[in-house]
């Protein structure tokens, strides 16, 4: 049954992405949300379901009530279907879902946090009002380009379908229920909603704002040394190391210090462009800075140091370009002599061979599974049952996503993810032709979640990306729509 229900999902995903019609995407986020939902009821067993009780219907009863009223405001205004995503997408709250309690969901304890339900309970009324309005033909609707749909339709109807032949059936069901398959809904609310100069705007302002919140809960985190969210690992080397490491309202330093990373490259494209005063611009890269250093997060630090540069050599002037040239030259030498360094060093070499061993070890489960892999999720456990690793599954999770999805889903999937980056940055050049403001944007954002995910786990997994990849399928659809109608008036 599972297999089956992962099946539906995949073809649902490949529809949905691929169509060319409205009638097409609502069949194909049918099936999706059907496939999805019959694989949450078959994950669950008997005395797991949820029993049918007056205060579950009473729920259930507002529930559907939001939806509609959450709905009817997103048609009516649907400026605030982006913003209401964006505030959404980084928000965890402490709570797991509990189908056995009168509540249907419990407290996580110990400074953990339960899973993205704020996005979700935004996903889906503003995916009714994208539909409906696509529907109505009030949202003009033109295929997504191919460059982008086809590999984002093919890898996710690939991971859908590794369920068939995954080495764990339970984790690769985790991710498809909770990550991946929202995420196609993510990615078509972005990709249909048009995105004018405003709308951008408030969208960095948004991402900048929420930063520097975060960044000033995350120094006073480091004033006082106390955390709001956290794993029992942290913890541990908080209180023995010599630094303590912030989290803001995230649950791991790293993505609280990635989010920070994204906040400060967008204000330096803002700054390029002069859409942002100089006095405001370095006051906000300061905070964002500040917040930023206290997470120890060296993987965002290198993803900040690539998307800035990459800002400097897309919007600078010649010699800044020169000089952003140079600088990469002397990041990546520093970059060399930092690693042998390291490397002497026993407590930060041990470090780095853990590291490269994790890489290894995880490209040997690729070589050993070439076409299609272990299976979405599978990695960890694959990795520590076949490489002998006495490390548990959690700390056998690759932290290099090319690796990550060679291992999971094969040489098939390796290309598919190449692809996939291969026709956002040809969207990108085609959207930079008209509004090079948005495609420096959407670029270096995308450029600094890549990087990071070359050094920490975490790509396809976050929203941002499938935000990020979306808005760019979108635009370039909307000003290909666009060059079309010249193209005809001036025909006619």
């Amino acid at each position: 049954m599972i297999d089956l229900a992962a099946i539906l999902a995949g073809i649902g995903v490949a529809a949905a992405l691929l169509a060319r019609s409205p009638r097409g995407l609502n069949l194909g986020l049918a099936l999706t949300l059907a496939g999805a939902a019959w694989l949450a009821a078959s994950t669950l067993s008997g005395d797991a379901l949820p029993s049918i009780s007056p205060l579950l219907i009473a729920l259930l009863t507002v529930g559907l009530l939001g939806l509609a009223l959450a709905t009817w405001v997103l048609v009516r205004w649907p400026v605030a279907i982006l913003p209401a995503l964006l505030l959404a997408a980084p928000l965890r709250l402490p709570v797991a879902a509990d189908p056995s309690s009168p509540l249907l969901f419990e407290f996580v304890q110990g400074g953990g946090l339960g899973r993205l339900y704020p996005l979700y309970a935004v996903l889906l009324p503003a995916l009714c009002a994208t539909v409906w309005r696509c529907g109505r033909g009030i949202t003009p609707f033109g295929p997504l380009p191919r460059a982008i749909a086809v590999p984002a339709a093919g890898l996710l109807a690939l991971a859908a379908l590794s369920i068939v032949w995954t080495f764990e059936p339970a984790a690769t069901a985790d991710l498809l229920i909770f990550f991946w398959l929202p995420f196609v809904l993510l990615f078509t609310i972005a990709a249909r909603t048009p995105l004018d100069r405003s709308a951008g705007r408030l969208l960095a302002g948004i991402l900048i704002a929420g930063g520097s919140l975060f960044a000033l809960l995350g120094i006073w985190q480091a004033i006082t040394e106390d955390l709001l969210f956290y794993t029992e690992e942290l913890a541990i080397v908080n209180r023995s190391g010599p630094l303590f490491r912030v989290t803001g309202i995230f649950q791991d330093p790293s993505h609280f210090g990635r989010y920070l990373a994204i906040a400060i490259v967008l204000v330096f494209v803002l700054l390029w462009l002069d859409r942002l005063r100089l006095a405001w611009g370095v006051a906000l890269t300061a905070l964002l800075g500040a917040g930023l250093f206290f997470s120890y997060s060296q993987s965002s630090m290198v993803a900040l140091v690539i998307a800035v540069l990459a800002v400097a050599l897309l919007l600078g002037d010649p010699s800044a370009k020169r000089v952003a040239a140079a600088l990469c030259v002397v990041a990546l030498i520093g970059a060399v002599a930092a690693t042998i360094v390291l490397a002497g060093d026993d407590r930060l070499g041990d470090i780095t061979r853990s590291r490269a061993r994790l890489a290894l070890d995880t490209a040997a489960v690729a070589w050993a599974h070439p076409i299609i892999g272990v299976g979405l999720g599978a990695q960890p456990a694959v990795t520590r049952t076949e490489q002998g690793s006495g490390l548990n599954e959690e700390r056998n999770v690759s932290h290099t996503t090319p690796l990550t999805v060679a291992a999971e889903l094969g040489a098939l999937g390796l290309g598919l993810y190449i692809a996939l980056l291969a026709g956002a940055v040809a969207a990108l050049r085609r959207i930079g032709t008209e509004r090079r403001g948005l495609a420096a944007a959407l670029g270096t954002v995308l450029l600094a979640l890549f990087a990071h995910s070359l050094l920490y786990a975490g790509f396809f997994d976050n929203p941002l990306v499938w935000g990020t990849l979306g808005l760019t399928a979108g635009a370039a659809t909307s000003l290909g729509a666009r060059s079309a109608g010249l193209t005809t008036g001036a025909a006619r």
